[in-house]
C-alpha cells in the first residue's frame, strides 16, 4: 500500500506537455527495451491492453482500482509511443489526424443527421 502512495505523490508531481511526455517515453523506451521489432512491440501493446482491461473489471470507481487502470493506461501509451518512435511516425501528428477525421465524421453525421458511430 505504501508503494501506491508514493507512486501516487510521484504521479502528481509530473506535469509536462505531451511533447514532452511522448519524447520522454521513447527515450525511457530506448534505454530499458532497446531497440525492438514492431510486430514484438505489438505483441507486448496486446499485453499492456489486456492488463488495462484487467484493471477496468476491478471497478474503477474504487480509487485504488481507479489508480491501478490509469497506471496500465499508461503502459498502453507507453507501448503505442514506443511503437511510433520505432516505426518513425510523431504520435503527436498522428493524434492531430485522428482528432481532425472525428471531428469531420461528426460534422457529416450532424449535417445528414445520421447518428455518430463507435471510433473505436
Amino acid at each position: 500500500m505504501k508503494k501506491e502512495l508514493n507512486e501516487r505523490e510521484n504521479f502528481y508531481k509530473i506535469n509536462i506537455e505531451f511533447d514532452e511526455m511522448v519524447e520522454l517515453a521513447q527515450d525511457v523506451a530506448s534505454d530499458v527495451w532497446g531497440p525492438r521489432e514492431p510486430m514484438k512491440m505489438m505483441g507486448k501493446l496486446k499485453e499492456e491492453v489486456g492488463e488495462l482491461e484487467d484493471a477496468i473489471r476491478n471497478n474503477p470507481s474504487v480509487a485504488l482500482h481507479r489508480f491501478n487502470a490509469m497506471k496500465e493506461l499508461g503502459d498502453v501509451l507507453f507501448c503505442v509511443f514506443r511503437l511510433a518512435d520505432n516505426l518513425g511516425l510523431d504520435s503527436t501528428s498522428a493524434l492531430a489526424l485522428t482528432i481532425v477525421k472525428i471531428q469531420e465524421r461528426d460534422k457529416f453525421n450532424v449535417a445528414n443527421k445520421k447518428v455518430p458511430k463507435d471510433e473505436s
